[in-house]
């Protein structure tokens, strides 16, 4: 199984930045993927 998923954030505000990440994995759930892919705002 392959997985691949993308994370965005919109800021409410204009003048902020949001953010896009990307994630691809080889044997993960198609719902472990797409968190790991949220969660990488914390890293950033």
């Amino acid at each position: 199984m392959i997985s691949s998923s993308v994370g965005m954030a919109v800021p409410s505000e204009h003048a902020h930045y949001g953010y896009l990440s990307e994630h691809h994995a080889f044997g993960e759930t198609e719902g472990k993927s797409g968190d790991y892919a949220e969660d990488l705002r914390y890293r950033i």
